[in-house]
């Protein structure tokens, strides 16, 4: 059976089963610094902040959001924010290899050192390491964001999830903007060409979408500031590489993220919600049909392709995609953790494993 009658298929099972949960918004966040018994899948860890050498740290209340240290796993700021714990003094922030953050001790060469102030607050622990939708020389590249006070909040905790989305959607721009170039490296046909513009420009709406519900929702403005992306954009040395990330990043990953908004559209009841989650379907299934049929050439173009593409897909279904673990408004678009992951395993049997059969 063809990829888009795979998916098609899921997307309506999914649509019809009744997804189990609580409605409404979490309104009790302070009960979890109390009793220290953070829910399923979310943790109390250190995040912080960092400040010029010498200055005072802000106090907790006045805080938005905290960063943690390293991305293995990748924590999610969630709130609330507990206590204040210490403040290290004259460090050089230094990022790892892999996108991920850690402090030294500063020298006289240290450009900018700072004091880093650490906080108890709640984490939501994803299960995944650093990956972001746009790698430059292996670091994970997201834009920076700017908060300020908008108005009333509707659901701290979904706007928060929805602001999160809102800057993968924005870096997804620059992930199809290079896609676009990859093709035209390896000589892609031109309706390959054309369906990866169209889909850069996909992620632009979903960016602005996606934002104004996290604004709505936070009752904070949301901005999106620089992408730090240097001075080059790698591209993938050979066709193989280029195969590889179109299966791993879009083949998989889109498949997975549409049938992740179908499982989200079953018990959410806000009407903006839902039409932000129909616009992501919608377009995250067109997104994987290309991401397929980029690969369907690519196997066409060199069939020596196939074992190397096989022995991904084993390693990424048995690596698999844990469920992400959010708090359960699903009115406003989050899913349990147990529901997330039955839509990815039910994906990989009834969608990606046939799909691939078929290249």
């Amino acid at each position: 059976m063809p990829f888009p009658e795979l998916l098609a298929r899921q997307v309506r099972h999914l649509r019809m089963i009744a997804l189990v949960g609580a409605t409404g918004c979490p309104t009790s966040e302070k009960a979890i610094c109390e009793n220290g018994t953070p829910p399923e899948g979310f943790e109390l860890v250190q995040g912080y902040v960092t400040v010029p050498v010498g200055t005072a740290c802000p106090e907790a209340a006045t805080l938005s959001t905290l960063n943690t240290i390293d991305c293995c796993p990748v924590y999610n700021f969630e709130g609330p924010i507990c206590s204040f714990d210490y403040v290290t003094a004259n460090q050089e922030e230094v990022v790892s290899d892999f996108g991920g953050t850690f402090f030294q001790n500063a020298t006289a060469e240290t450009e900018n050192p700072v004091d880093v102030c650490f906080y108890e607050a709640l984490f939501e622990n994803t299960g995944v390491c650093c990956g972001r939708p746009l790698l430059q020389e292996g670091i994970a590249q997201v834009a920076e964001s700017r908060r300020s006070p908008k108005g009333r909040a509707r659901c701290v905790v979904s706007g928060r999830y929805w602001a999160q989305v809102a800057l993968l959607e924005h870096a997804s721009i620059a992930s199809f903007a290079r896609c676009s170039l990859e093709l035209m490296k390896w000589g892609a046909p031109l309706h390959l060409l054309h369906a990866t513009q169209k889909a850069g420009m996909d992620e632009v709406g979903h960016a602005q979408i996606t934002r104004v519900l996290a604004e709505r929702l936070l009752g904070e403005r949301l901005d999106f500031g620089e992408l730090k992306l240097g001075n080059s954009v790698d591209l993938s040395a050979s066709r193989a590489d280029f195969a590889e990330a179109v299966l791993r990043e879009g083949a998989i990953g889109e498949s997975l993220a549409a049938l992740d908004a179908a499982a989200r559209l079953q018990n959410c009841t806000d009407r903006e919600t839902r039409g932000v989650l129909e616009q992501i379907l919608k377009d995250e299934a067109e997104h994987a049909e290309l991401a397929w049929a980029i690969l369907k050439w690519l196997v066409e173009e060199d069939r020596a392709l196939l074992p190397r593409l096989a022995q991904v897909m084993a390693e990424e279904q048995a690596k698999g995609r844990r469920g992400e673990g959010s708090p359960v408004p699903p009115g406003f678009g989050l899913l349990d953790s147990t529901t997330q992951q039955t839509v990815f395993e039910e994906g990989w049997e009834r969608v990606l494993l046939p799909a691939f059969a078929e290249l």
